[in-house]
């Protein structure tokens, strides 16, 4: 395979699924490719330095047909249809996570083997104790009720147990990478199926317990993604 050659992944929106596919695409960079990933302009910024060796547009601004379900080579460019792989593996939509790497003949588990994203830790740590105002050794909950690329949706989730309640929200100047230290921080963790998920993958908590909730009406279980929880203890609720 020749080396410099562009790569464009087809898949711009799903913060969860681009974390997910980081491994896979940065097995294509050691092979020699450039990867423009062109995503919603909401996950811009923050991708953009969580994983600098990656070059994240406004797909609006690229000229690509992301309805295209092909694996193609055009004018010295590749493009994947990770968007497309459940259909294109012929596996049922419980396995569409499992099958952005299976299309690509690798091994879905090492998913997060190198996904972890830069960290800067001065702007988590203003985060965590400034704009949240979270104490010392303060105990909390963190709470994620919103799923959706424009966080639209909303699972109410009740916690009353005693201690602080913080909830994930949007703040201008913070991604949801920069809520790192406060997720390790977390007592105990409340969130419906999002992409927080894969985040909690590849961090180290200090929760025991990690409940997450089914996005209603869309999903009517946790199929499609329960096998990727594996490495805290996970509370699934119904």
């Amino acid at each position: 395979m020749s080396r410099g050659k562009i790569l464009f992944p087809i898949q711009a929106v799903g913060l969860g699924d681009i974390i997910f596919e980081m491994t896979l695409i940065r097995n294509f960079i050691l092979e020699g490719y450039k990867v423009i990933w062109g995503v919603r302009d909401c996950f811009m910024e923050g991708l953009n330095q969580a994983y600098p060796d990656v070059t994240f547009i406004n797909e609006k601004l690229i000229n690509i047909d992301y309805d295209n379900k092909n694996d193609y080579e055009d004018d010295g460019a590749r493009y994947l249809p990770l968007r497309w792989t459940d259909s294109l593996c012929g596996v049922p939509y419980r396995d569409c996570m499992k099958s952005k790497y299976l299309f690509f003949n690798q091994d879905w588990q090492i998913w997060d083997t190198n996904a972890q994203y830069q960290r800067y830790p001065e702007k988590e740590q203003e985060l965590k104790y400034k704009i949240l105002g979270i104490l010392l050794g303060e105990k909390y909950n963190l709470i994620n009720t919103r799923f959706t690329s424009f966080e639209s949706h909303r699972v109410p989730i009740d916690v009353n147990n005693g201690y602080r309640n913080i909830e994930i929200s949007t703040l201008s100047g913070y991604s949801l990478f920069d809520w790192s230290l406060v997720i390790e921080g977390a007592e105990t963790i409340y969130t419906v199926s999002t992409s927080i998920i894969y985040i909690l993958e590849l961090l180290e908590l200090a929760a025991k317990e990690i409940h997450i909730y089914i996005r209603r009406p869309q999903e009517q279980n946790h199929n499609n993604y329960d096998y990727i929880l594996r490495k805290h203890n996970y509370i699934l609720h119904d």
